[in-house]
């Protein structure tokens, strides 16, 4: 069976990640056997190895994320609020 955001195959497969000096969410991401996704308006992007855009994610905070927080992620994306990292933590995915 393929990974897909909605059924994850391991816990580190959907993961957000947190700007503790800006105080909110700033990716959410999934990885598959292929290739590396984000969300942007609701929707999957892949990311190109030669993308340009390929965020800078060192000094992060990473949180394993269930996949029942992906529509509350886009909600907060699409009203440009900022979710607190114990917010995001709530929807950490189990062990």
């Amino acid at each position: 069976m393929a990974f897909t955001p909605d059924k994850p195959e391991n816990r580190e497969d959907l993961v957000c990640f947190y700007d503790d000096d800006l105080n909110e969410q700033t990716f959410l991401m999934y990885e598959n056997e292929s290739e590396v996704f984000y969300r942007n308006n609701g929707e999957w992007v892949a990311i190109q190895d030669s993308d340009k855009t390929r965020p800078d994610l060192d000094g992060l905070i990473m949180v394993y994320v269930d996949p029942a927080f992906t529509p509350v992620y886009d909600e907060a994306q699409k009203a440009n609020e900022a979710m607190s990292l114990e917010e995001v933590e709530q929807y950490e995915s189990a062990e």
